[in-house]
């Protein structure tokens, strides 16, 4: 494993920015047909942060990933938070993911949740749905803002397809709408000429610059036992430049 740099947003402090440090483990010497599984550490302000796995597993025209996070350290102190989370569904010829199912579990502040989506085809579109199981006691948005959307880890699924399908060289650009159970926030990204690789970094690099845009869902709720935060983030993300197209780092600042 080598140091590298990258963000995941599952500890938030309020008033602080953040910084979250990623390097990664490839744990699984996969061909660009078979799984990935993927081992990151993170670190907050220099000191170790969480340990993150994630699993790709992308065959056309199926795909099924999945994650797991575990806090470290001082952020461990603060919000005992850990989750794990998977997604599944189908990946069509233009590079468009179609999710089927997203479940999540994780634990913040001691309190256990769950988050479940299920998506049911309309004539109006594509409606994301509180699945069996889910604890979440806030009403669900607005149809119009869970319409045609994406699972956090789905929308990673079809940002690698897009780059894989050849749509963003040149500088191509994207806009997916996202969904977390909870929050509806809009990601837009565009592809950049490599240039200035961190450091550790080496070989063929493909990076990619995104906006996150929180839509809906994002008032701080006083009953709430966390802090989140309304303002856009901007992201850099480094893949690999092959037929693997592994995440290698990515970066966030968070208040």
């Amino acid at each position: 494993a080598r140091p590298s740099r990258g963000p995941w947003p599952a500890v938030r402090r309020r008033g602080r920015a953040m910084l979250v440090l990623l390097g990664f483990l490839w744990l699984h010497p996969a061909s660009a047909a078979e799984p990935s599984r993927l081992h990151y550490y993170a670190t907050w302000a220099g000191l170790p942060a969480a340990h993150i796995y994630l699993r790709l597993d992308e065959g056309r025209p199926d795909f099924r990933s999945g994650i797991e996070i575990a806090t470290v350290g001082l952020p461990r102190l603060l919000s005992h938070f850990q989750a794990r989370a998977e997604a599944d569904g189908a990946l069509q010829r233009d590079a468009t993911a179609i999710p089927a199912q997203y479940d999540a579990h994780y634990r913040l502040r001691r309190r256990h949740k769950q988050i479940s989506i299920r998506y049911r085809d309309l004539d109006e579109g594509r409606l994301a749905e509180k699945g069996p199981g889910d604890t979440g006691e806030h009403p669900l948005l607005a149809d119009k803002l869970r319409r045609d959307v994406l699972d956090p880890l789905s929308c990673l699924v079809e940002i690698r397809d897009l780059i894989r399908s050849g749509k963003l060289k040149g500088g191509g650009s994207f806009h997916i709408p996202v969904y977390d159970g909870k929050r509806r926030f809009d990601v837009d990204g565009k592809r950049l000429p490599p240039s200035d690789p961190p450091a550790g970094l080496t070989g063929r690099l493909l990076k990619l610059s995104l906006l996150l845009r929180p839509i809906a869902g994002f008032r701080v709720d006083e009953r709430e036992d966390e802090d989140i935060d309304q303002s856009p983030r901007e992201v850099t993300l480094w893949f690999s430049d092959d037929d693997r197209l592994i995440p290698l780092r990515m970066t966030v600042s968070i208040a």
